[in-house]
């Protein structure tokens, strides 16, 4: 069991990480309540007089958040891109996301981002350009 240490936590709530058991306490096969009750045993060695919680205090504002903010506001523009852009190029936006995954995740939680990983952008940038570029067609359709 380990304990973070963030300058932020405070000592009075402070937040545990349950580790697995090695596989030689149990073996291949174990029950879901032989799991249960080592990982408890861990925590009350760890910090014997509680409090206990699971997920923090507040895990059903997260929920809330999770299914108002993210899954409607991501149907709510998905739909968007569909009646702006039509569904092919809507689709190859999706594309986008692991380089967002990477930009947000260097931004917001300073990970590490290695050449390689920009490297893995150009195809999926170029992708996403080749399918969402105008024709020759359409070009010359709204140049005359």
């Amino acid at each position: 069991m380990r304990r973070p240490s963030p300058a932020s936590l405070s000592d009075r709530q402070p937040i545990y990480s349950l580790q697995l058991p090695p596989d030689d306490e149990f073996g291949n096969e174990f029950t879901f309540e032989q799991l249960a009750e080592r990982l408890i045993r861990d925590l009350r060695h760890q910090n014997p007089h509680g409090p206990y919680r699971l997920c923090g205090s507040s895990f059903g504002a997260a929920l809330a958040y999770l299914v108002v903010f993210v899954s409607v506001l991501a149907y709510l523009l998905w739909f968007h891109l569909l009646t702006v852009s039509g569904a092919t190029a809507a689709s190859s936006y999706h594309f986008m996301m692991p380089p967002l995954g990477m930009l947000f995740g260097w931004l917001l939680l300073g990970e590490h981002v290695a050449p390689t990983d920009l490297v893995g952008i150009v195809p999926v940038a170029l992708g996403i350009y080749l399918v969402t570029r105008p024709t020759n067609s359409q070009s010359k359709t709204t140049s005359a």
